[in-house]
């Protein structure tokens, strides 16, 4: 008998999987493939972990409060749709009845809506209702009925249910998946520079954030036409974590990098190029051959960084020294800025600097290429009380994946309450 009962529960439980998956692919079935952004949001999920004194916006027009409250016929079994359409940014939802959603909306904000060409418009242009089916956006840019008709008549080639990741994005189970489209009027042109340098074929970031307790995490990757990672453009190497313990360095903002020679010959090819370098310091930059570390201290409101330490990782003592010689006997140099060589490093300092060491931190370097952390711990920032109590720092790594690399991140809150609701403290409300 259990194990029948335990079998029609599983039964269940696929079936209503199944279910929502078919659901928010028809939601994705609405947006066009053309769109520059994709987010799909298990709402749902995240309302669950929330106290019920979690702030909201209270910017939140009627319509998205519709969305949070109990009694809402907004289907939130079904995660919401986010996407952008002529600059617009715009959700869409399923909905359990569309004539008391339509109802509810409009006894919230005091507004009407009218119907065209089976479309109804909320006065001011900000929800739309078709079918079963929910459009949420702001008054600008501007939205009409007709885009909202246009989206419900796609064809599957036409949407972004033709892009094989946002079937990935609808059962991935985080609490919000994306996708960026790269390129386009809305990146400059010195961004795209940057990731030609960095990247073969990029046309896409995507990733995902789940809130948790104490932090939000998440991962993202810059990918080719083909949703693989973007090859790297450029030799990196993997930071040596256990060097980085010689690093006594203190601050609140760290930065890794692990130095290979042909990266710093690239490098060093393009700066060449650019400006006219003393020889000798050209010849210093060139010997880079390893960790390169450098802290940072943030004080004030204003966050603005002050250099610490610095740790520069060379191809041999002896270039280690050189290098340490050469920033001593600069006349320019800050008085109190202590300079030394040990091994095949090169220690640059400030006698003066406040904070933790970098192993103090929760920060996990291992497998980085790159790696940058902050903490909040001894950050005055008595002048903005909400991010001092619900923001404690921040973790980000980019480790290697196939031929390109994947960006792992935390964002480190709290303990003893989700994320999500200290995110929204910060954001628009005060503690309770």
């Amino acid at each position: 008998m259990k194990k029948t009962l335990m079998g029609l529960l599983t039964l269940c439980m696929l079936l209503l999987a199944s279910c929502s998956n078919r659901n928010t692919e028809a939601l994705l079935l609405t947006v066009p493939k053309s769109t520059p952004m994709l987010a799909i949001a298990d709402v749902e999920k995240m309302g669950s972990r929330l106290g019920k004194d979690a702030p909201l916006p209270s910017d939140l027009n009627a319509s998205w409060s519709m969305l949070l409250e109990g009694d809402t016929e907004a289907d939130l079994s079904t995660p919401v749709v986010v996407f952008q359409h002529k600059n617009a940014t715009i959700a869409t939802v399923a909905l359990k009845n569309a004539d008391k959603f339509r109802s509810q909306v409009e006894e919230k904000s005091k507004k009407k809506f009218v119907h065209s060409d089976g479309v109804w418009c909320l006065d001011g242009g900000t929800v739309f209702v078709c079918g079963n089916q929910a459009w949420l956006t702001a008054e600008y840019p501007r939205v009409e009925s007709s885009d909202i008709l246009g989206f419900t008549k796609l064809k599957g080639p036409e949407s972004v249910l033709a892009l094989d990741y946002s079937s990935e994005m609808a059962v991935s189970g985080h609490d919000v998946s994306y996708l960026f489209k790269l390129g386009g009027a809305m990146q400059s042109a010195s961004q795209s520079v940057y990731l030609n340098m960095l990247f073969d074929n990029a046309q896409y970031v995507g990733g995902y954030v789940d809130f948790k307790e104490g932090k939000a995490e998440g991962s993202a990757m810059v990918m080719n036409g083909d949703f693989l990672a973007a090859p790297l453009a450029l030799e990196l190497e993997q930071i040596d974590s256990a060097a980085l313990k010689e690093f006594r360095g203190k601050g609140n903002l760290f930065a890794a990098v692990a130095l290979d020679k042909s990266l710093v010959e690239k490098v060093m090819g393009q700066l060449k190029g650019l400006m006219r370098l003393p020889s000798q310091f050209v010849e210093i930059l060139e010997s880079l051959d390893g960790n390169a570390v450098m802290d940072c201290t943030l004080s004030g409101s204003s966050l603005f960084p002050r250099p610490s330490a610095l740790m520069l990782t060379f191809e041999s003592e002896e270039a280690a020294q050189k290098a340490a010689e050469f920033i001593a006997d600069i006349p320019t140099k800050p008085s109190d800025l202590s300079v030394r060589a040990s091994g095949r490093c090169a220690y640059f300092q400030f006698p003066q600097a406040e904070g933790v060491e970098i192993a103090g931190l929760q920060g996990d370097f291992n497998d980085a290429l790159l790696a940058v952390a902050m903490t909040t711990e001894g950050l005055d920032l008595s002048s903005n009380p909400k991010l001092q109590q619900n923001f404690k720092g921040f973790n980000l790594k980019c480790v290697r994946s196939g031929e390109g690399i994947q960006v792992k991140y935390e964002l480190l809150t709290p303990k003893g309450r989700n994320s999500l609701e200290s995110c929204l403290i910060m954001m628009h409300g005060s503690e309770k």
